[in-house]
């Protein structure tokens, strides 16, 4: 979806529904869960500060929590790693009919102990006497091959009294009491938010390989690194919302800064509510309008072409907060009078309502100044001249699950030219990978595969990525030859993919590095310009940001499967969406062998 305002990157937000992992009988879809997702500009970032409540004094309360995965006091005294250490030494030792340690009949009498208690305990939780009896199984069965004198051991192949079973964690589902520390709501100041921090994380999401549905219960998550603030929207609602700059010295990994989620209660239908709920972050919440998308298209070219510098563009871009800045003064002076009378809270949405009015009121001008400057910049002889250029579209495409905008300047004679004879390429791990990806219809990137519910690992150097902000897109290659491996998929035509606005690219491996802190970080290496990709040698990066859909447009002019069943199950796949033909060719002969 397009938004309007300017705060978020692109302008842009997805709405995703998550299904009810416990399924929807009878299609009901009262659990299931909707999450509105966007990256917000760093400039926005102090609006959304402004409406949080980040000092408020705290208070602690005990509430009912669901938790899925391991119970706190397993994990916190780290009973399962006890359990699996134990067994595994003991295992060592009968293997090799070796004395078991001293330190081993310990940790296995300690541990017994701490769990007998728990047992006896009438104030533990029945969850916590079933983890117990759990972990007490494997310990009987520890201490009895810790009795058994080294000669009067079985054979360590014996099923029964043998070697020991495999011990795995204890998991469950269940509500536990606990106590959290949250703001005290008689001391959060008026207009603000109650707001916490946490360890940071991700939407733990599942997807359905056979039906390509994701899935999530609204609680489940995945570490991440540095902190983020938890927002209490109201009525159920929330938002989560990882910062450009670091909570307590605590940074995000950099593809998630910016990042937020307004997260909406159980049940479908709260698209509207969500997108509303950015308004009371003082975010703008309505729909993006033509000259909001031209101004956000002429700065996506600014970057691409790396325009900042010229000095007709520097000048515009200086020049345009100084309209918005003037219209504000324009429009305070009219509505003074509505001032009068108002209390702290009412005058903040007043001051706010200003701003964002001015803003959109000062837009035109703003439009005019920047597309003549680009105009300038780019040889042509004036704005009106640019925007009846070949190639000016001031509007996004949609791509996958995402929008993309595009640059003028790819369509360029000379461009295509030096583009001739190459190739782009992305080389897939497996074959498995790229059927997967056709179930889904994207290649998507580290941070949207999460999004999907599609586990880690499936990309290289995912962690590095997500540190240098690599992990925000995909990664493909421009060369002149083959060079791509059995399961690749080709694009013949590199303008197909270069024509978008958000790629960057590196000649060697820099992990996509955005982020000017990160290690592998090169600016004077990194570039936007085709002419400069196409000279490229065979070791290089080329970033597009989310992903590329591969059943539109932008999708691959070739599929390489490596084996003729990887091909004929893509082809079925192809089938059962009810598509027949890629690009306007007939999906046989773009999925090949």
């Amino acid at each position: 979806m397009l938004g309007g305002g300017g705060d978020l990157v692109d302008d842009t937000m997805r709405l995703i529904r998550y299904t009810d992992p416990a399924g929807n009988p009878a299609g009901n879809d009262a659990k299931d869960r909707e999450a509105l997702l966007c990256h917000l500009e760093p400039e926005a970032e102090g609006k959304l500060l402004a409406a949080l409540a980040t000092t408020a004094p705290t208070k602690n309360v005990e509430v009912e929590k669901e938790i899925s995965g391991r119970l706190p006091v397993d994990s916190d005294t780290e009973i399962a790693e006890r359990v699996m250490k134990s067994a595994k030494s003991v295992n060592h030792h009968l293997k090799d009919g070796t004395a078991i340690k001293d330190h081993t009949e310990a940790t296995v009498a300690e541990t017994t102990a701490q769990l007998k208690a728990i047992v006896a305990d009438p104030a533990a939780a029945l969850a916590e006497k079933d983890m117990a009896g759990h972990y007490l199984t494997h310990l009987e069965q520890i201490q009895q091959r810790i009795d058994t004198p080294i000669g009067e051991r079985a054979p360590y192949t014996d099923p029964a009294a043998g070697k020991l079973a495999q011990v795995l964690p204890y998991e469950t589902t269940t509500t536990i009491t606990v106590t959290e520390s949250v703001p005290d709501p008689t001391q959060i100041p008026l207009g603000q938010l109650p707001t916490t921090t946490r360890a940071a994380t991700r939407i733990k999401a599942a997807l359905d390989p056979a039906s390509g549905q994701a899935s999530w219960d609204g609680k489940a998550r995945t570490k991440a690194s540095g902190r983020e603030y938890v927002v209490d929207l109201g009525d159920g609602y929330q938002a989560v919302y990882r910062p450009h700059l670091a909570i307590e010295d605590k940074p995000v990994a950099h593809s998630q800064r910016g990042s937020l989620e307004v997260l909406a209660p159980a049940g479908a239908g709260h698209g509207p509510e969500l997108v509303d709920k950015l308004g009371t972050l003082n975010l703008g919440n309505r729909a993006l309008t033509a000259g909001e998308g031209e101004w956000t298209y002429l700065r996506r070219q600014v970057v691409a072409q790396n325009l900042a510098g010229h000095p007709s563009v520097a000048t515009a871009l200086s020049e345009a907060p100084e309209l918005d800045t003037t219209m504000q003064h324009v429009l305070m002076s009219q509505r003074a009078n509505q001032a009068i009378g108002l209390d702290e809270a009412a005058l903040h949405q007043f001051a706010a309502k200003i701003e964002s009015d001015a803003a959109h009121a000062a837009l035109p001008a703003k439009v005019r100044l920047l597309r003549h400057a680009v105009a300038h910049a780019t040889g042509h002889a004036d704005g009106a001249a640019l925007a009846a250029s070949p190639g000016y579209q001031p509007t996004p495409q949609v791509s996958g699950g995402w929008l993309t905008w595009s640059r003028f300047d790819v369509v360029d004679n000379a461009v295509s030219s030096a583009l001739s004879g190459r190739r782009i390429h992305h080389s897939v791990r497996s074959g498995d990978s790229l059927v997967s990806m056709y179930r889904t219809g994207v290649l998507a990137s580290t941070e949207r595969r999460a999004e999907m519910g599609l586990p880690s690992g499936l990309g290289s150097s995912e962690g590095a990525d997500k540190s240098s902000g690599g992990a925000q897109s995909v990664f493909c290659r421009i060369t002149t030859g083959t060079g791509h491996g059995s399961v690749a998929l080709i694009w013949d035509t590199p303008a197909t993919l270069l024509r978008r606005a958000d790629w960057y690219a590196y000649d060697g491996d820099h992990y996509g590095a955005i982020d000017p802190k990160a290690g592998h970080y090169a600016a004077t290496a990194l570039t936007r310009n085709p002419a400069t990709v196409a000279g490229y040698g065979p070791c290089n990066e080329i970033m597009f940001r989310n992903g590329i859909d591969l059943l539109g447009p932008e999708g691959p002019d070739r599929v390489s499967c490596g084996s003729a069943a990887r091909r004929d199950q893509i082809l079925q796949i192809l089938n059962e969406k009810g598509i027949t033909h890629l690009k306007g060719v007939p999906a046989a002969k773009v999925i090949t062998t």
